[in-house]
């Protein structure tokens, strides 16, 4: 996979993904850009919601994420991805993009 250029690349990656999967929301702010990955519903968007988690990255981090060149929790210990929230939640997150 090559490198994400942009947010809206990175909403298409994401709606192909099983979002029901997730079983919750998780709000993901990438460069400021607000994703909210809503399993409930198996959707992608940008709407304000409650969220029961909201993790903060850089597209180059999510990226490499992605990619498999970046270890979330690697990235998490190394400050390069915030967690406000329930942590338990968010590690939903580390198996669904990997």
């Amino acid at each position: 996979m090559k490198p994400l250029e942009s947010i809206e690349e990175l909403i298409q990656l994401l709606e192909k993904k099983p979002l029901c999967s997730l079983g919750c929301i998780i709000s993901l702010d990438v460069d400021g850009n607000r994703i909210v990955l809503d399993g409930n519903e198996g959707k992608v968007h940008q709407n304000t919601t409650n969220a029961d988690c909201s993790v903060s990255t850089t597209l180059a981090d999510i990226s490499d994420i992605l990619e498999g060149k970046l270890d979330p929790t690697a990235a998490f210990m190394m400050g390069k991805i915030t967690v406000e929230g329930d942590l338990a939640v968010a590690m939903k997150l580390q198996t669904f993009l990997t």
